[in-house]
């Protein structure tokens, strides 16, 4: 094994791990303790990689939820091969569980929470299942499961990331506070993004977004540090938002 390889496998091993398929897990452990094996003796320093560098959420830090191992093994094995999913399903609010048989098709992490694409052969779209919600999970060796097409991947992951609501393309514009619009201005929200100062240390934003529950989540997390001022429907949204948690 080489450096290069041993730092890779180091890497995925410390920042992946929940994207590593957890029934090959316990085989993988004695390619990383030869990388470890390798880099000690090679260049100690390298071994160093994993922990010089990190992912942070810029959102409030959540607990994950816990998720039963036993459910995570059998998704990861069907995901793995390729099988149908038998799975008994809690939805939120409701105390008991329904079964359900599913063509797994994509895990996704959206912050703490991990989700699974399924797609229930009576349904016309994928449904997803929250892993911690799934109370009991069954691989289906004989059966196999339907492939997943690069423009199905990309909608669930553009729904999921969209907070489940994705609504129009919209032309947004935004009046926000300078040291806010830096940030902004430097990590744009879309390619056609423009901006311009204004007085008394405002900057207008314009791009052209998906008017979604997580754009809508993200312009009331600033408060008054930001001015919706296009579309009409949205600005009344957000401005109905902030008048009931005044009144709260």
């Amino acid at each position: 094994m080489s450096v290069h390889q041993a730092v890779v496998l180091l890497t995925a091993q410390a920042h992946l791990h929940s994207q590593l398929p957890a029934n090959l897990y316990r085989e993988l452990q004695p390619l990383f303790t030869q990388a470890r094996s390798t880099l000690g003796q090679k260049q100690p320093q390298a071994g160093t990689w994993p922990y010089r560098v990190a992912h942070v959420d810029n959102s409030q830090p959540l607990i994950a939820p816990e998720i039963a191992e036993e459910v995570l093994l059998a998704v990861h094995t069907a995901l793995y091969h390729g099988y149908q999913l038998e799975i008994g399903y809690r939805r939120r609010g409701m105390d008991g569980t329904r079964q359900h048989r599913i063509h797994p098709l994509l895990l996704i992490q959206r912050g703490p929470v991990l989700y699974l694409a399924g797609q229930i052969e009576e349904k016309p779209q994928p449904t997803l299942f929250a892993l911690h919600r799934i109370r009991r999970a069954k691989t289906l060796p004989l059966w196999p499961s339907m492939p997943l097409d690069a423009v199905r991947r990309q909608q669930i992951i553009a729904e999921v990331s969209a907070g489940f609501s994705q609504g129009e393309r919209i032309e947004l514009r935004l009046h926000m506070r300078r040291e806010l619009a830096i940030h902004i201005e430097e990590a744009p929200l879309a390619k056609d993004q423009q901006s311009r100062p204004l007085d008394e240390g405002w900057t207008e934003i314009t791009a052209s977004v998906h008017d979604s529950a997580q754009l809508r989540w993200w312009l009331l997390g600033f408060g008054a540090g930001v001015r919706v001022k296009a579309p009409e429907a949205l600005a009344a949204y957000i401005r109905q938002q902030h008048r009931e948690a005044a009144g709260a």
